[in-house]
Protein backbone atom coordinates (compact mmCIF):
# COMPACT_ATOMS: atom_id res chain seq x y z
CA UNK A 1 0.00 0.00 0.00
CA UNK A 2 1.31 3.55 -1.04
CA UNK A 3 2.20 5.41 2.12
CA UNK A 4 0.38 8.43 0.67
CA UNK A 5 -2.83 6.33 0.85
CA UNK A 6 -2.30 4.98 4.83
CA UNK A 7 -5.05 5.76 6.98
CA UNK A 8 -4.70 5.60 10.78
CA UNK A 9 -8.65 3.70 11.12
CA UNK A 10 -9.87 6.08 14.24
CA UNK A 11 -13.40 4.74 14.75
CA UNK A 12 -16.04 7.37 14.42
CA UNK A 13 -16.28 10.09 17.22
CA UNK A 14 -18.52 8.99 20.07
CA UNK A 15 -22.10 10.40 20.23
CA UNK A 16 -22.02 12.75 23.16
CA UNK A 17 -23.06 15.75 23.39
CA UNK A 18 -20.21 17.34 26.44
CA UNK A 19 -21.88 20.90 26.45
CA UNK A 20 -25.26 19.40 26.96
CA UNK A 21 -24.31 16.96 29.86
CA UNK A 22 -22.44 20.09 31.52
CA UNK A 23 -25.53 21.77 31.04
CA UNK A 24 -28.01 18.87 32.79
CA UNK A 25 -25.29 18.97 35.53
CA UNK A 26 -26.11 22.85 35.75
CA UNK A 27 -29.50 22.47 35.86
CA UNK A 28 -29.72 20.20 38.21
CA UNK A 29 -27.37 22.38 40.41
CA UNK A 30 -29.74 25.58 40.17
CA UNK A 31 -32.85 22.95 40.92
CA UNK A 32 -30.81 22.49 44.38
CA UNK A 33 -29.80 26.25 45.32
CA UNK A 34 -33.49 26.85 44.22
CA UNK A 35 -35.05 24.50 46.65
CA UNK A 36 -33.04 24.86 49.12
CA UNK A 37 -33.11 28.87 49.19
CA UNK A 38 -29.58 29.92 47.80
CA UNK A 39 -29.72 32.80 46.21
CA UNK A 40 -27.28 34.44 42.95
CA UNK A 41 -27.06 37.64 45.15
CA UNK A 42 -27.18 36.35 48.56
CA UNK A 43 -30.27 38.60 49.38
CA UNK A 44 -32.76 35.75 48.95
CA UNK A 45 -33.89 33.90 51.87
CA UNK A 46 -34.89 30.36 52.54
CA UNK A 47 -38.50 30.84 52.42
CA UNK A 48 -38.96 32.99 49.60
CA UNK A 49 -36.62 30.49 47.66
CA UNK A 50 -38.44 27.34 49.30
CA UNK A 51 -41.68 29.15 48.40
CA UNK A 52 -40.94 29.89 44.69
CA UNK A 53 -39.96 25.95 44.48
CA UNK A 54 -42.64 24.88 46.58
CA UNK A 55 -45.09 26.95 43.79
CA UNK A 56 -43.45 24.29 40.85
CA UNK A 57 -44.05 21.34 43.02
CA UNK A 58 -47.19 22.37 44.49
CA UNK A 59 -45.79 21.52 48.09
CA UNK A 60 -45.32 24.21 51.33
CA UNK A 61 -42.22 23.61 52.86
CA UNK A 62 -42.94 25.73 55.54
CA UNK A 63 -45.38 23.50 57.26
CA UNK A 64 -42.74 20.58 56.90
CA UNK A 65 -42.30 18.14 59.17
CA UNK A 66 -38.73 16.87 60.70
CA UNK A 67 -39.38 13.72 58.06
CA UNK A 68 -40.27 15.93 55.26
CA UNK A 69 -37.03 18.13 55.66
CA UNK A 70 -35.05 14.92 55.84
CA UNK A 71 -36.41 13.59 52.13
CA UNK A 72 -36.17 17.30 51.54
CA UNK A 73 -32.45 17.22 51.89
CA UNK A 74 -32.12 13.91 51.01
CA UNK A 75 -33.19 15.34 47.61
CA UNK A 76 -30.85 18.22 47.29
CA UNK A 77 -28.21 14.97 48.25
CA UNK A 78 -29.18 13.53 45.18
CA UNK A 79 -29.12 16.61 43.07
CA UNK A 80 -25.40 17.64 43.78
CA UNK A 81 -24.89 13.91 43.30
CA UNK A 82 -26.32 13.61 39.94
CA UNK A 83 -24.70 17.29 38.91
CA UNK A 84 -21.48 15.79 40.21
CA UNK A 85 -21.41 12.64 38.04
CA UNK A 86 -22.66 14.38 35.23
CA UNK A 87 -20.12 16.70 35.40
CA UNK A 88 -17.18 13.88 35.76
CA UNK A 89 -18.85 12.42 32.53
CA UNK A 90 -18.56 15.47 30.65
CA UNK A 91 -14.73 15.34 31.53
CA UNK A 92 -14.39 11.87 30.94
CA UNK A 93 -15.93 12.64 27.25
CA UNK A 94 -13.44 15.97 27.01
CA UNK A 95 -10.51 13.79 27.82
CA UNK A 96 -11.36 11.05 25.13
CA UNK A 97 -11.96 13.38 22.79
CA UNK A 98 -8.90 15.65 23.69
CA UNK A 99 -6.43 11.88 23.58
CA UNK A 100 -8.37 10.99 20.33
CA UNK A 101 -7.49 14.37 18.80
CA UNK A 102 -3.98 13.92 19.59
CA UNK A 103 -3.67 10.62 18.46
CA UNK A 104 -4.84 11.85 14.75
CA UNK A 105 -2.63 14.70 14.93
CA UNK A 106 0.31 12.92 15.46
CA UNK A 107 -0.52 10.18 13.07
CA UNK A 108 -1.03 13.09 10.88
CA UNK A 109 2.77 14.65 11.88
CA UNK A 110 4.49 10.67 11.39
CA UNK A 111 2.93 10.56 8.42
CA UNK A 112 4.21 13.71 6.81
CA UNK A 113 7.73 13.48 7.96
CA UNK A 114 7.49 9.85 6.45
CA UNK A 115 6.06 11.41 3.04
CA UNK A 116 8.96 13.84 3.30
CA UNK A 117 11.68 11.14 3.55
CA UNK A 118 10.47 9.58 0.96
CA UNK A 119 10.31 12.88 -1.87
CA UNK A 120 14.02 13.54 0.24
CA UNK A 121 15.24 10.19 -0.84
CA UNK A 122 13.15 8.88 -3.48
CA UNK A 123 10.60 6.15 -3.25
CA UNK A 124 12.20 3.24 -4.88
CA UNK A 125 15.91 4.41 -3.04
CA UNK A 126 16.89 0.94 -1.52
CA UNK A 127 18.10 1.95 2.54
CA UNK A 128 20.45 0.40 4.65
CA UNK A 129 17.74 -2.45 5.56
CA UNK A 130 17.77 -3.75 1.50
CA UNK A 131 13.97 -2.48 1.17
CA UNK A 132 13.31 0.38 -0.82
CA UNK A 133 12.41 3.79 0.80
CA UNK A 134 8.75 3.45 0.48
CA UNK A 135 8.91 0.18 1.60
CA UNK A 136 10.32 1.24 5.04
CA UNK A 137 8.17 4.19 5.65
CA UNK A 138 5.03 1.90 5.44
CA UNK A 139 6.72 -0.28 7.62
CA UNK A 140 7.63 2.38 9.83
CA UNK A 141 4.15 3.93 9.48
CA UNK A 142 2.20 0.26 10.24
CA UNK A 143 4.24 0.43 13.86
CA UNK A 144 3.45 3.92 14.28
CA UNK A 145 -0.69 3.02 13.76
CA UNK A 146 -0.56 -0.27 16.08
CA UNK A 147 0.78 1.79 19.23
CA UNK A 148 -1.29 5.06 18.32
CA UNK A 149 -4.86 2.50 18.11
CA UNK A 150 -3.36 1.05 21.22
CA UNK A 151 -3.43 4.15 22.60
CA UNK A 152 -6.68 5.30 21.21
CA UNK A 153 -8.11 1.72 22.80
CA UNK A 154 -7.00 2.81 26.53
CA UNK A 155 -8.53 5.91 26.03
CA UNK A 156 -11.60 4.64 24.85
CA UNK A 157 -11.46 1.82 27.50
CA UNK A 158 -11.36 4.63 30.16
CA UNK A 159 -14.60 6.27 28.61
CA UNK A 160 -16.27 3.27 28.44
CA UNK A 161 -15.54 3.03 31.93
CA UNK A 162 -16.41 6.17 33.26
CA UNK A 163 -19.66 5.28 31.08
CA UNK A 164 -20.69 2.33 33.28
CA UNK A 165 -19.56 4.60 36.21
CA UNK A 166 -22.33 7.01 35.38
CA UNK A 167 -24.40 4.38 34.55
CA UNK A 168 -24.30 3.42 37.60
CA UNK A 169 -24.20 6.38 40.17
CA UNK A 170 -27.55 7.57 38.40
CA UNK A 171 -29.46 4.18 38.44
CA UNK A 172 -28.18 3.07 42.11
CA UNK A 173 -27.71 6.69 43.46
CA UNK A 174 -24.68 7.95 46.02
CA UNK A 175 -22.77 5.90 47.45
CA UNK A 176 -19.39 5.57 49.07
CA UNK A 177 -17.64 5.08 45.80
CA UNK A 178 -19.26 7.67 43.17
CA UNK A 179 -18.94 10.38 46.48
CA UNK A 180 -15.00 9.38 46.12
CA UNK A 181 -15.15 10.14 42.24
CA UNK A 182 -16.86 13.48 42.49
CA UNK A 183 -15.10 14.73 45.32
Amino acid sequence: MPVESMGLGLPEDIEADEDAIRDSASDLLSTKNTMLGYSTDLEGTFLSAAGEFTDMIAWDITGASAQEIAAWRDVAEHLTHGAGTLTLYADAVADYREARSDIQSRWDEYKSAALGRIDEFGADTLTASGITQEAEEEQYLQNVRSTLLTEHSQAKADLDDATDDTKDALTNGPSSASWKRIE
